[in-house]
């Protein structure tokens, strides 16, 4: 994990050292960072004090990163993650429609997942864990077909997968662990053909382990331990463990920063 902060603080280090941050802010996402910092009650490090300064360009505020070209002053990543912030998830963050990045992991964020979420179809990674958000996954989210990464393990997630996730074909990375989800694996979890992570242990799912699992081809790490499933790996599989495979490092740390990067430059 001390990797993934190095890595997300050498990205931000790179974006914050580019031009984009000199352009002009644009007033809609403005308005939005301004509505996500007063849901949050707590901010023990003063993290977001520079947030609203007139004097500050917004793509020069602490954890913020803003795009170039065609997203010129847009917001195109906000990571505040392990900042100890207490407060809700604003369902203006649905308005940062240029957005690839946000990462909210390691805070005391509480409430629900908004559905307006699912406005930001350009995201694609998206880091949650470790907070306290409740019940469903929206299905919204499935309209985020961008999607690489997403990280919602250690909440108190209710209800069960959306079988919609299948509409997330570019996603790699899926990490639902430690949460209170119910219900079946649904079979079409099978059509992500780019999934290489899969991460379900320590929920109340039930069922058997669907065999359409067997068909991600690209899939390399599977964690479904401690739940209440039932029936075999896949033998397509056959050398992974449904009980003993260990999570593998958090997905960040499997993506190059360079990656990341110089895709937010050229954008």
């Amino acid at each position: 994990m001390a990797l993934l902060r190095e890595l997300l603080l050498l990205t931000f280090i790179l974006l914050a050292c580019s031009p984009c941050y000199v352009s002009t802010s644009n007033t809609t996402d403005h308005g939005t960072l301004m509505l996500f910092k007063s849901h949050v009650s707590m901010d023990p490090s003063g993290a977001r004090v520079q947030w609203g300064n007139l004097s500050i360009p917004m793509c020069q505020w602490p954890y913020v990163a803003c795009g170039l070209k065609g997203r010129l002053g847009r917001v195109v990543a906000l990571n505040l993650t392990s900042l100890n912030l207490v407060g809700t998830i604003t369902t203006a963050l649905g308005n940062l429609t240029y957005l690839r990045l946000l990462d909210l992991s390691l805070n005391h964020f509480h409430g629900i997942m908004q559905p307006e979420l699912g406005n930001l179809h350009d995201l694609e990674t998206l880091v949650l864990g470790h907070n306290s958000i409740q019940r469903c996954i929206p299905p919204s989210l499935m309209n985020c077909s961008h999607l690489v990464v997403i990280s919602l393990y250690g909440n108190m997630i209710q209800g069960e997968i959306p079988s919609e996730v299948c509409s997330l074909h570019n996603l790699a990375y899926l990490y639902l662990d430690k949460n209170r989800l119910t219900g079946k694996i649904p079979s079409s979890i099978g059509s992500l053909v780019s999934l290489k992570v899969l991460v379900l242990q320590f929920n109340n799912l039930t069922r058997e382990i669907p065999t359409e699992i067997g068909s991600i081809v690209n899939l390399t790490h599977l964690s479904l331990g401690f739940n209440q499933l039932t029936g075999t790996i896949p033998a397509s599989h056959g050398n992974l463990s449904a009980t003993e495979q260990l999570p593998p490092p958090h997905p960040l740390l499997l993506l190059a920063t360079s990656r990341w990067t110089e895709r937010w430059k050229k954008c």
